[in-house]
C-alpha cells in the first residue's frame, strides 16, 4: 500500500484493501466467469488484448488454476496448483478487478 501511495498518485488507503477469504474468492471468480460469458458488445464482458506481451503469462496462469468447491459445495475456491513454479497473480488481480467493476466500487480512476 505504501508503494502505491508514493508511486502511483492513486488515492490508496485502508478502504482499498480486500481481505482474501473463501467468500471473497468465490465472489471474485464467479463474477469473472459471468463476465467472460456475457454477450459480445456488452460493456461488462471480460476481454483482453491477446497480442499484449504479457498475454501468454496471463493465459498460462489462468489455464493452470485449480477450481474446487468447499463449504458443502457452496463456495467456489480458485487457486494455483501446488507446484513450485505455479502463480495466480494475473488471474487473482483480474478477478478482483472484475468483481470491483461489477459491484461499482472502482470509480472513475480506472473506469470512466
Amino acid at each position: 500500500m505504501e508503494f502505491l501511495q508514493s508511486h502511483s498518485g492513486l488515492p490508496v488507503g485502508n478502504e482499498s484493501l480486500v481481505k482474501f477469504t473463501l467468500q471473497s474468492n468465490h465472489e471474485m471468480y464467479t463474477k469473472w466467469e459471468a463476465a467472460v460469458f456475457r454477450d459480445e458488445g456488452d460493456p461488462m464482458r471480460f476481454s483482453y488484448p491477446a497480442d499484449h506481451p504479457l498475454a501468454g503469462m496471463f493465459e498460462e496462469q489462468t489455464q493452470r488454476l485449480v477450481r474446487e468447491y468447499k463449504g458443502d459445495g457452496e463456495y467456489l475456491s480458485v487457486h494455483h496448483p501446488d507446484e513450485p513454479d505455479a502463480r495466480d497473480d494475473f488471474p487473482d488481480s483480474t478477478a478482483l478487478m472484475v468483481m470491483k467493476a461489477a459491484t461499482g466500487k472502482i470509480g472513475e480512476i480506472l473506469f470512466g
